[in-house]
């Protein structure tokens, strides 16, 4: 699949444009197969959350009330073997919320600190974690 093939599509409205992420790709594509009372989880890099590209894409999750939650790990302990140990991910959590809240746990470095680093925060708090223009 070429870069440009993915950009003229009008597939993927968020994350098909600028610098092309498979993982942002996927991410969509589950958001878009899910419908609105649906959930999924994906692990991914954080990026999904933090990178210019997929800033749309994190936005509308947000915008729509169907971000959950955000786990983020350093993979300093190789939780996953493929992953080189300084790559941030991420578990991303979307679905149907109930509140006005979202479950973040930051810099998790063993599954075990997931509650213990979770705090929740508000639409307005989590937005500063996406890029803006």
């Amino acid at each position: 699949c070429s870069d440009n093939f993915l950009k003229k599509s009008y597939r993927y409205p968020l994350t098909g444009s600028g610098k092309l992420n498979l993982y942002a790709i996927f991410a969509e594509t589950f958001s878009q197969i899910t419908n609105k009372t649906g959930c999924f989880a994906l692990i991914t890099p954080t990026g999904i959350v933090t990178d210019y590209e997929s800033k749309e894409f994190f936005q509308n999750l947000v915008e729509t009330d169907r971000l959950t939650a955000i786990y983020e790990f350093v993979n300093e302990k190789k939780i996953f073997q493929a992953v080189a140990p300084p790559q941030r991910f991420c578990i991303l959590v979307s679905g149907y919320r109930n509140g006005e809240e979202f479950i973040v746990s930051i810099g998790n470095r063993a599954i075990e600190t997931i509650q213990k680093n979770s705090i929740t925060m508000n639409k307005f708090q989590i937005m500063k974690l996406n890029p803006r223009d």
